[in-house]
């Protein structure tokens, strides 16, 4: 029996704009998807009647905006990865050099830098100093991909994760390893979408064209 519907399948990811504009977006999705699933998933059962709690709700929103640059960081990380991934056995030798220059993990730095200064953000000092600390990260990255997916996300990283959680510090402490796991499992489906969807070639081609 056919399907009844066809999922649309993403655009290919083949121009800076287009980068920059995913980036932010896989930025924001994961901060939301981490910090309310693990919260809930934390809180138990009695989540929803947390949850109706507009000033708990406020404070979950205050938290997914603030972990969003840090999730920047990590899913450009993974987007210079998952160049490299795109080509391994691929027989197009000029996608090949593309993803094993320098030049590309320098491509997804900048449109990571530019999706970083279009995120919203509100005023608050801490705002501000998780942007800093996302841009120093971002420019800071290394000219090459990381090595590994569980690379991404530091242990350090992680601490500063869990401390964003808008939940008492007694019951994420003891659980950060087990909020680095979570998200690697989130950047890993990240990862996957992004080796089918990026294009290469035209990404380094249009980068070297400006």
């Amino acid at each position: 029996m056919p399907p009844l519907f066809r999922r649309k399948r993403p655009a290919p990811l083949s121009d800076a704009d287009a980068l920059r504009i995913e980036l932010a977006r896989l930025a924001i999705v994961l901060a939301h998807r981490s910090i309310v699933e693990y919260t809930r998933m934390r809180v138990g059962r009695t989540w929803p009647q947390l949850f109706s709690e507009p000033a708990f709700q406020e404070a979950l929103d205050c938290a997914c905006r603030t972990a969003t640059p840090l999730c920047l960081v990590w899913v450009a990380r993974t987007a210079r990865r998952a160049g490299l991934s795109s080509v391994m056995g691929c027989a197009d030798a000029r996608a090949v050099a593309a993803a094993t220059s320098g030049a590309w993990c320098e491509s997804v730095s900048r449109a990571a830098v530019d999706a970083l200064g279009r995120l919203p953000t509100s005023r608050m000092d801490e705002d501000r100093i998780d942007h800093d600390e996302a841009l120093l990260a971002l420019t800071a990255l290394p000219g090459t991909p990381p090595a590994s997916l569980p690379d991404v996300v530091t242990p350090r990283e992680a601490v500063r994760f869990a401390l964003l959680l808008p939940l008492d510090r007694s019951f994420t402490e003891d659980d950060r390893e087990t909020i680095r796991n979570t998200l690697r499992l989130a950047l890993a489906e990240t990862h996957e979408d992004l080796v089918r969807r990026l294009d290469i070639v035209a990404l380094s081609s249009a980068d070297h064209a400006t």
